[in-house]
């Protein structure tokens, strides 16, 4: 107990390593405005010349390729202690399509046949809360509101499906992402921490 705080494992050696800020959004209660917002965000974006689109109807031989290029692209960009480790396309694309994640409900922004951005949401096979898998843009990308937007259609689809809330976690120092969870709605919740202990011989 540090300044009145518990910190497990410190004891022992265990010392703070990041900590993920947990959020919940009603859908219920932001219906009317997160619909007329994803709607808006995609006219904008269809003006810019990108389009939103799913995995499921976005007609490309090499599609899966071109999202696991930005996939692994912005994977980079996550704020982490330890290093992000490359995946091979294969290895991605063996587990890319998990029954929580179907295709039609992971959602792209394409730039002509590349993805610049994408987010989707990990639905429960039985009982469960739905929670935001991933939502990223292409650094050439960002400031464009990219991000937001496509993050607001699955939101928008989750609500056509009649999801009550949706949850999100993004790590401390993910201003951007943390600002976008705010201007959405998204209501803080407990989070988590994690810990290291470095181990010699």
């Amino acid at each position: 107990m540090a300044g009145g705080v518990f910190r497990p494992g410190t004891h022992v050696g265990y010392t703070l390593d990041r900590t993920d800020k947990v959020w919940s959004l009603d859908l219920s209660k932001h219906q009317a405005r997160l619909s007329a917002d994803a709607a808006a965000a995609r006219a904008n974006a269809k003006q810019a010349g990108v389009e939103f689109t799913t995995v499921a109807a976005f007609q490309h031989p090499d599609k899966l390729r071109l999202v696991h290029a930005l996939n692994e692209r912005t994977r980079q960009d996550i704020p982490t202690t330890v290093p992000v480790v490359p995946e091979s396309f294969e290895s991605w694309v063996a587990r890319s399509d998990p029954p929580g994640r179907p295709q039609d409900r992971w959602w792209l922004a394409l730039d002509g046949h590349v993805p610049v951005a994408m987010s989707f949401l990990v639905f429960p096979q039985v009982r469960g809360n739905v929670w935001t898998g991933y939502t990223c843009s292409h650094p050439d990308y960002r400031g464009r509101g990219l991000a937001r937007g496509i993050k607001l259609q699955t939101l928008a689809q989750a609500i056509e499906l009649g999801v009550p809330f949706v949850r999100t976690d993004n790590d401390s120092e993910n201003a951007a992402m943390l600002h976008i969870n705010e201007t959405l709605g998204y209501e803080p919740m407990p989070g988590f921490s994690t810990y290291q202990k470095r181990v010699s011989k």
